[in-house]
């Protein structure tokens, strides 16, 4: 009899596990099948920055990326590097890349499962749930088919946030320095793979000074939390300094743009819409749930009016600290808001850019699961005031965003930025309000209404997981395929195997073929960087012994006339080029 209760607990364990592998095995495995007709990268020209950092880091060449020095970031690359020890071939290279961001970014479902666990304390099999569903979020999902930053931030973002609530929680001195050290070097990486890490170092280090005036935590672990970040954040400028001059950047820095937007009445107004405009998208974009999450934290926070009866809640050690990491959330969140709102240029007339949540995409899934905790067994009287307060917040930040849209000049749409609104909107060429927000607040209610009840509870979180496999889906079908489709087809040559190119070649490449069509040629020349020149006033350059050069165009006059002493190699009919060599 004595043994029941441990073959008992065996079989929980063991039947979680088979959950949590069968789990992340199916999210790894639906990411793959979405890969499946990608070849080459789509999202031009952040794909092939990233994939010739990782190139040139690895010891090979280098080439061009259209990021500024203050916006580049070299952690990414840093990761895909090994890969380029194995293979030189870009298209190889682009397939093992896709297939670690899949292992990656998936590895969210577990992270997911113990931040439900351990912070929310919500039951197994609810967390198994909720966990799967923020999993398949396009907030995250639909970026691990990109080789891009956006890929894996997600999961570091929850690793982060689950290593301070367990530097907070844990019972043992070695534990609890151990994980301070441990969130301390994710925030130092989330700082060296993207320039949002900024605002997390600064967010990291802020709930860190915040933490030891509580008295939540000792010195040394405070000195772990913020040492370490410090430690890895330092990898960063040791690595440009190594590629030294092997990375051509040509991308505008925001200068005096980002000063002005804090520091004059119009780009202070300016940002602010932008803000509202991804606090109206996070409501929608989560169907609901991420801002009954952000609801709940402010009606915790509303009833502590004195400071003392706030000051005495924080330190408590279960509810206190759960407090405490949705805070950390909630001043990250702010910050990268706030800084991206400010700092997104607008010389490229992005109309985006008014409700652009690609940014604060990483924490959704955060938000998403404190919604989801906030209202399973919700009462009568909280659901209510979940609802005033999420409904205030939605209707708020749709109107600012709907004025600033309207009010705008911007005109240039790209449904890569927005796959949630283009689905709700099912309209991929330009950007809605109106129709996301009264569907977006149709789902609310469903939210406020169904999950509190256990009788339909599950079905809700059945369909919210339904509805963000749809989306991902569509989303690649319809704004996806179309970016990669045209790129090598209807036998579209490529340079080593069809053009006879390789080491001891010098290629240079035409300014005035195709952009993407140049950036696939630096991807595939991998023994050394291309030369850029301008064929239609520029002579080829002496240093190159082949060129590729606009042929048979639609404008013929951009056409190269062949110079003395080159051969025509191989001719792209479909995407008008051809490859000269010197004879």
């Amino acid at each position: 009899m004595a043994d029941a209760p441990s073959s008992r607990s065996w079989h929980l364990r063991r039947w979680l596990i088979v959950a949590l592998v069968v789990g992340y095995v199916v999210h790894v495995v639906w990411r793959l099948w979405l890969l499946r007709g990608m070849i080459t990268p789509a999202a031009h020209a952040d794909e092939d920055g990233y994939l010739l950092a990782a190139r040139a880091l690895a010891g090979g060449a280098g080439g061009y990326s259209t990021e500024n020095t203050l916006f580049r970031r070299v952690g990414y690359p840093m990761m895909l590097a090994p890969i380029y020890w194995f293979t030189s071939d870009a298209f190889q290279v682009y397939r093992v890349t896709q297939v670690l961001n899949a292992v990656i970014n998936a590895a969210l479902y577990p992270l997911a499962y113990l931040f439900a666990r351990r912070v929310f304390a919500l039951p197994r099999s609810w967390a198994l749930g909720g966990a799967f569903a923020v999993t398949a979020m396009p907030a995250v999902a639909f970026y691990s088919q990109f080789a891009m930053a956006d890929a894996i931030l997600a999961t570091l973002g929850m690793a982060w946030l689950l290593l301070i609530h367990s530097t907070l929680a844990a019972s043992t001195r070695a534990t609890q320095l151990l994980t301070a050290a441990g969130a301390g070097a994710l925030a130092g990486l989330i700082y060296i793979v993207h320039i949002r890490g900024i605002m997390v170092a600064l967010a990291h280090v802020l709930v860190a000074g915040a933490f030891l005036a509580l008295r939540r935590i000792s010195w040394r672990r405070a000195g772990a939390l913020v040492g370490t970040m410090v430690l890895v954040a330092c990898l960063d400028p040791i690595l440009k300094y190594s590629l030294h001059d092997k990375i051509m950047v040509e991308g505008n820095d925001p200068g005096g743009k980002a000063i002005s937007a804090v520091t004059t009445l119009h780009g202070l107004a300016l940002t602010a819409v932008r803000l509202l405009g991804q606090l109206w998208y996070l409501a929608i974009g989560t169907w609901g749930l991420g801002v009954v999450g952000l609801a709940a934290l402010l009606v915790a926070l509303w009833p502590l009016r004195p400071a003392r009866d706030l000051w005495q809640r924080l330190r408590e050690p279960v509810a206190g600290t759960r407090l405490l990491l949705m805070l950390t959330a909630l001043v990250s969140t702010i910050l990268v808001g706030f800084a991206s709102s400010a700092s997104l240029p607008t010389w490229d007339h992005r109309i985006n850019y008014y409700a652009y949540p690609r940014y604060i995409h990483f924490l959704f899934p955060v938000w998403v699961l404190a919604g989801l905790t906030a209202l399973l067994g919700a009462s009568a009287r909280q659901v209510r005031l979940l609802a005033i307060a999420a409904g205030v917040l939605t209707a708020g930040s749709a109107a600012v965003t709907y004025a600033g849209i309207h009010r705008s000049t911007a005109y240039r749409f790209l449904p890569f930025d927005s796959p949630e609104t283009s689905f709700l909107a099912w309209d991929w060429g330009a950007i809605q309000v109106a129709v996301p927000t009264v569907l977006g607040v149709l789902l609310l209610a469903i939210m406020l209404w169904g999950l509190p009840r256990r009788r339909v509870a599950v079905a809700v979180l059945a369909g919210v997981t339904l509805l963000n496999l749809a989306v991902v889906t569509r989303s690649h079908d319809t704004i996806v395929t179309p970016m990669v489709v045209d790129q090598y087809c209807c036998g579209t040559p490529r340079l080593e195997r069809d053009a006879g190119l390789g080491p001891g070649d010098t290629v240079a490449v035409s300014t005035d073929t195709g952009w993407y069509v140049r950036y696939n040629h630096m991807r595939e020349v991998w023994w050394s960087r291309v030369i850029l020149f301008d064929s239609d006033s520029e002579p080829a350059p002496d240093e190159a012994n082949v060129v590729v050069v606009p042929h048979a165009s639609p404008t013929p006059e951009s056409d190269w006339a062949p110079e003395p002493g080159f051969e025509l190699v191989v001719v792209d009919d479909h995407h008008y080029w051809a490859v000269w060599r010197r004879s």
